[in-house]
């Protein structure tokens, strides 16, 4: 999601007509923003100190941006293997789910 500046453009449009949200001041709907590149691990290191502080109050942790930071692929256990045969896969997961089953 780009947060950027609204156009100020002449059509303003509302909610009601297919623009965006007047009462905000950051037009989310497209148009061509500024991209910034930010290192996570001091954007992680911040937001853990931040949280000591602060508590949950912030809007985003440290610990969410991990899958940004961390491979989250498993590596093979022996003892995870004998129950391989009866997984489903994801495909059938999500098939008996869109049936209701």
């Amino acid at each position: 999601m780009r947060l950027m500046p609204q156009n100020s453009k002449s059509e303003a449009r509302g909610p009601a007509d297919g623009g965006a949200d007047q009462t905000n001041p950051y037009d989310c709907q497209g148009g061509s923003g500024r991209l910034v590149h930010v290192p996570i691990e001091p954007l992680r290191a911040s937001l853990a100190l931040l949280q000591r502080l602060v508590g949950p109050a912030l809007p985003l942790t440290a610990g969410q941006l991990a899958s940004f930071a961390n491979d989250g692929t498993a590596a093979p256990h022996p003892w995870v293997e004998p129950f391989i045969p009866q997984m489903q896969s994801i495909d059938a997961m999500l098939r008996e789910s869109l049936r209701g089953g």
